[in-house]
């Protein structure tokens, strides 16, 4: 479930593969890459379409990113407690507690969570 949002367009970091409705972020140098524990990304939004910059340069190709959106993404080691506090990155689908981690790369504001499931609606 993608609720709400704005799509914005960022060129793929050299080297990189994007997959559709993963969490993204910009390294230090603006290009986007998969989210991940990795000190200096910054979260901007879940990837909109798959991106396969493999071969190329910096910005070379271009992804939309949906931004500023509520989305449905899986979860660990979240509980109920965590609800409407911030949501760190594990990797490119998966959000955890800030203790999860080794950098604490914010994802947004978790909105809701399904802990049986493990499921989790995140605000970027």
């Amino acid at each position: 479930m993608n609720k709400g949002g704005v799509v914005a367009r960022y060129g793929v970091a050299a080297t990189t593969t994007i997959v559709i409705d993963t969490i993204v972020a910009v390294n230090a140098t603006g290009y986007l890459v998969p989210a991940t524990d990795t000190a200096g990304l910054t979260v901007v939004g879940q990837s909109e379409q798959n991106v396969d910059n493999s071969a190329g340069a910096n910005g070379d190709k271009d992804c939309d990113v949906l931004a500023g959106a509520i989305v449905d993404l899986a979860t660990s080691g979240l509980g109920l407690t965590d609800m409407t506090h911030t949501a760190y990155i594990l990797n490119a689908t998966t959000l955890t507690t800030q203790g999860g981690t080794v950098n604490a790369i914010p994802g947004g504001i978790l909105l809701w969570i399904d802990t049986v499931n493990d499921r989790g609606l995140l605000r970027f």
